[in-house]
Order: structure tokens, then C-alpha cells, then sequence
């Protein structure tokens, strides 16, 4: 019994010696979830866009809801202003017709508040799309967004903490720095190597998912279609963007950390955080320009609109660009450390 105590003793001795593994153990679950949950919470503040044709009293009416924005659908078409807003209601009371995107979420929450609001009276509720295509589309893209983050975080993570890390942890780092070529090469090198097994990391979890969709083709019958080649093609280059981001990220984490297992440690909130910001992409009513610009949330944005298959080419570009370079100064930061490197020539 005396020596499992002082084998306890020495191994917390030399966990609470190393200050990194103290903060990302102890501090960084500490400060985790607090930020996660702030991000989740926007949520509350969500507002609902309802086109009315022709009804000012019940836009009066409406309008004294915090949650309502209420707009005059003049002569536009339900498609065209459901591409916009949330709901459009035609009609006047007694007997109303309640229009519903049934491929977005925000329209289906949007005609039951309306509906509850309205009990008493004659609702007609009818739906833009076929039940079985909306819950298809429905599934895809609440499900897709999300899936494809944590890939993108997961996919690189196991090379990136070893390229690095695990170099550290084998005492090979240093003959391999102690060579004549630069570093700055050997970095590029490692990262793209870093890339590359997190590709192919991916397609393989993709393949699963491909896999356990076609075991379970009642989840979600006819989602498959709405994939085509032209979609997924798209969806290849948003996620290949997303991967150069992450492996960065990670290769940083790395250069950072002095073994394999400490940068996996590192890599691990990294899920969380991407899990969060894809969450809140998702609970968006009208969006902000900036979110836009904020790596994953446009990512999960965009997503959504591959699916829809009302994605553009300026889109597509803007955030496979934004994503590169994102990552440079990751890349920048763990060539610093590399460059840090002590080397003893012999």
C-alpha cells in the first residue's frame, strides 16, 4: 500500500509541476463551457420575420409581440418572401392562410406561435414544400453542419499530435531540426502532411456516415437525393477549406505542447467549441454580416445553402478564402515555436 501512495504522490507531483497540463486539465474546462454557453445563448434573443398581404389590423395585433417583426408582403410571391422571412399570412378573420417553410426550422416554430396566437379563429395552414422532401432537407441540414465540424476537428488530430508533439515525446525532433533544412520547410511539410491525413481521415469518416445511412434509409427516407454531384462537390471544397483551418489549429497545438498525448489534450475543446458555433449558426434569425465572416458559423451556413441549392460562386469563395487565411497566422505562430527549438550540434 505504501508504494501504489508514493507512486500516486510522484505522478501528482509532476502533474501539478507542468503548468500547461495544469491549465488545459484544470482551467480551460473551467473557462469552457461558461464561453460555449454564452454563444448558446443568443438563442433567446431570436425574432421571427412575418409577411402580412393586405391585413393591418392583424399586423397591429402581431406587433405587440417582442418576438414578431412584421413586414407588408406587397405583391411578391410566398417563395420569394419565405427566402426572406419566416411566414406569410394572407387572408383576413375570420379565415386566415398561414404559408410555411417546411425546410426551415425558424418558419415552423414562427406558424405554431402564430397559430397559438390565433386560437378561435379559422387557420389554414399550408406548405411550400412536400412533407417527405422537407423532412429530408430538414435532416440534412441540422445534421450535416454539425457532423462535418467535428470531423474537421477530429480528422487532423491524431496526425497533428504526433508530427510534432510525438516527435517531442521520441527524442527525434531535435535530429531532425539539426539538419540543414530550414524550418520553415520542415513545417510546411508537416502540415501538409497534417492536411493531407486529415483528408483522408475525413473521407473515411464520411464513408461511415454514408455507410450507416444506407443500413437506416428509414431515418430519413429520400435525404440522399437531394445530395447530388454538383452539391457534393461543394460541400468537398467547404469542408477541404475547414480542414486547412483546423489542421493549423492543431499543428500549433502541436509545436506548442511536449508530447502527443498533452496536444491531443489541447485539440480536445476544440470539439466543443466548433460543436457550440455551429449550434448557434443554426438558431440564427436574421444574420448578422459578421457572423459571416466567423470560421465554422459560415462554414454551417453555408452548408445549409449547398443543401438548399441556393449557394453562389461568391459565397463558396469568400469562405474557402477567409478559412486560408485564417489559418495563416496559426501556421506563423507554430513556425515561432518551432523556430524555438533548442538544438545541440554534436
Amino acid at each position: 500500500m505504501k508504494i501504489i501512495i508514493t507512486v500516486f504522490l510522484k505522478e501528482m507531483l509532476e502533474f501539478l509541476r507542468d503548468s500547461r497540463s495544469v491549465i488545459i486539465t484544470l482551467l480551460l474546462p473551467l473557462l469552457l463551457f461558461p464561453a460555449v454557453f454564452t454563444i448558446l445563448g443568443h438563442r433567446s434573443e431570436r425574432s421571427y420575420v412575418i409577411y402580412l398581404r393586405d391585413n393591418d389590423d392583424l399586423g397591429k395585433q402581431l406587433s405587440q409581440n417582442g418576438k414578431i417583426i412584421v413586414r407588408d408582403a406587397e405583391n411578391e410571391e410566398a417563395m420569394v418572401l419565405l427566402q426572406k422571412g419566416d411566414l406569410l399570412i394572407e387572408g383576413n378573420a375570420p379565415q386566415l392562410i398561414i404559408t410555411v417553410n417546411n425546410r426551415e426550422k425558424s418558419s415552423i416554430e414562427a406558424g405554431a406561435l402564430i397559430e397559438k396566437m390565433l386560437q378561435g379563429g379559422t387557420v389554414t395552414t399550408r406548405f411550400l414544400f412536400e412533407e417527405a422532401e422537407a423532412r429530408s432537407y430538414l435532416f440534412l441540414s441540422i445534421l450535416l453542419p454539425v457532423i462535418f465540424s467535428v470531423i474537421a476537428v477530429n480528422a487532423p488530430s491524431t496526425a497533428a499530435g504526433h508530427l510534432m508533439g510525438g516527435e517531442k515525446e521520441r527524442s527525434t525532433l531535435e535530429a531532425l531540426f539539426g539538419t540543414l533544412t530550414s524550418r520553415s520547410l520542415i513545417m510546411t511539410g508537416k502540415f501538409i502532411a497534417v492536411w493531407v491525413i486529415g483528408l483522408l481521415s475525413a473521407t473515411a469518416y464520411l464513408g461511415g456516415l454514408l455507410l450507416a445511412y444506407s443500413l437506416n434509409t428509414d431515418i430519413s427516407p429520400g435525404a440522399l437525393s437531394l445530395l447530388t454531384f454538383t452539391r457534393g462537390f461543394q460541400l468537398f471544397v467547404l469542408f477541404l477549406s475547414l480542414i486547412f483551418l483546423t489542421g493549423a489549429i492543431e499543428l500549433l497545438f502541436s509545436t506548442f505542447a511536449s508530447s502527443s498525448r498533452e496536444a491531443i489534450l489541447c485539440i480536445l475543446p476544440l470539439t466543443v467549441l466548433f460543436l457550440a458555433l455551429s449550434y448557434f449558426a443554426q438558431e440564427l434569425g436574421d444574420i448578422p454580416a459578421a457572423a459571416r465572416y466567423v470560421p465554422v458559423v459560415n462554414f454551417s451556413l453555408a452548408v445549409r445553402d449547398v443543401i438548399a441549392g441556393t449557394i453562389d460562386i461568391a459565397t463558396m469563395a469568400r469562405i474557402v478564402v477567409l478559412n486560408f487565411l485564417s489559418a495563416l497566422p496559426f501556421l506563423g505562430w507554430a513556425l515561432m515555436y518551432a523556430r524555438d527549438e533548442k538544438v545541440i550540434y554534436r
